[in-house]
């Protein structure tokens, strides 16, 4: 018996580590489906896959948390699909399709990193960093705050630095300034950095409580099966 229990307390924890994002915040109408198309019900705290589609409403809004301590804040009217979130120790490998509207990103650094967000007009290969992508069905317009990212278009490579941005759409356009609208984005990614760096903190020590919990209870396991 006391076998079995410690067992099914290692079962209840492991959802937490494999999950691949959940919702930390939402405002307003929001509406998630499955990989199979199936809808959701989105709360605080929802888990979110691989396949899944977010899409905010005219009044929605909401913010998501990633295993690897991304966070993005969606922006009404928009919506992204998860297609790869593989982690593991300093390597990740994660594919985000952002099909329409804006969202801020605060991607976490990681040492060896494939980090891609495809918009219906390019492909931009981040590599940890803040910024912000505004989408239309013609266009993609991205303003890069910190860090480095490459935009990729019909096998054309474009470096993006920080405090510049591009506008995409048949081509890649560099502009060395941000717009007013990018200048609004940075002023609001600039007072939520402090937050995000906040939430991070949280989730390393409530992956290290788990963590040391789970070691404890193997440790228990392994001690009793040892009496036997």
């Amino acid at each position: 018996m006391f076998n079995l229990v410690l067992s099914l307390f290692l079962f209840i924890l492991t959802p937490l580590f494999s999950q691949d994002a959940y919702i930390n915040k939402m405002k307003g109408q929001l509406e998630i489906f499955d990989s199979q198309g199936k809808d959701i019900k989105p709360a605080i705290h929802s888990p979110l896959y691989v396949g899944y589609t977010i899409r905010t409403a005219k009044n929605g809004k909401c913010e998501i948390i990633f295993k690897d301590k991304s966070v993005i804040f969606i922006s009404e009217n928009s919506e992204i699909k998860i297609d790869k979130t593989l982690i593991q120790d300093e390597n990740r490998d994660f594919s985000l399709n952002f099909l329409s509207g804006k969202i801020l990103f605060f991607v976490q650094r990681i040492l060896n990193s494939n980090y891609k967000i495809k918009t219906p007009t390019a492909v931009c290969a981040v590599r940890g960093t803040d910024f912000s992508i505004i989408v239309s069905s013609s266009s993609s317009l991205v303003g890069l705050f910190d860090g480095k990212m490459d935009i990729e278009k019909d096998n054309q490579i474009k470096e993006l630095n920080p405090g510049s941005e591009a506008e995409i759409s048949n081509e890649i356009f560099i502009n060395n300034r941000l717009s007013s609208i990018m200048e609004k984005e940075k002023k609001r990614a600039d007072k939520l950095k402090k937050y995000v760096e906040k939430l991070r903190r949280k989730m390393e020590i409530r992956e290290k409580k788990i963590k040391e919990k789970q070691e404890k209870s193997r440790e228990k396991i392994e001690n009793f099966k040892n009496r036997k």
